[in-house]
């Protein structure tokens, strides 16, 4: 696959996502796309579903660090108002 393909993949793929946007986070259409525009652009399928699961993962791992770093912080925030109480 050549740099122009994976740009229109990429591109028709954040097209949908933008249309289904009332789908919570965008479940199976991500997917759906990659493997429509894929095999439209000679991918096969696993592959398609394969770089939507890397995509996935990616979101994952941002989400968890966001939630894990803004856990952090409210912890820090409740045992500094317990330090001044006491």
């Amino acid at each position: 696959m050549d740099s122009g393909a994976a740009l229109i993949l990429e591109s028709m793929n954040q097209a949908i996502r933008h249309v289904a946007f009332v789908v919570p986070a965008g479940l199976g259409v991500q997917e759906a796309g990659l493997v429509l525009f894929g095999r439209a652009l000679g991918l096969d399928a696993e592959l398609a579903l394969a770089v939507s699961m890397a995509k996935r993962l990616r979101e994952v791992l941002w989400g968890v660090m966001s939630l894990l770093s803004w856990q952090w912080m409210e912890g820090r925030r409740i045992r500094q108002r317990l330090r001044d109480r006491s």
